[in-house]
């Protein structure tokens, strides 16, 4: 899954697939709009996102930050 930000607004997108729109419920948990999906980002003490957590039908996936 790759994260990018486009004036102010925050995308997901999978490999394959068309990129999604983020839209937040607080600093750090979001949500969709298409689908029935959500994001919950962890922020390390430096203020940077070091996982993501996908909640997608009953289920939690773990994503750790890559560069």
């Amino acid at each position: 899954m790759i994260v990018t930000t486009e004036d102010n607004r925050i995308f997901t997108q999978w490999a394959g697939q068309k990129r999604v729109e983020l839209y937040p419920e607080s600093s750090t948990k979001f949500f969709t709009k298409l689908i029935d999906s959500q994001r919950t980002f962890l922020i390390s003490d430096a203020g940077k996102a070091t996982q993501v957590i996908v909640h997608q039908s009953g289920r939690d996936r773990v994503a750790n930050r890559i560069h």
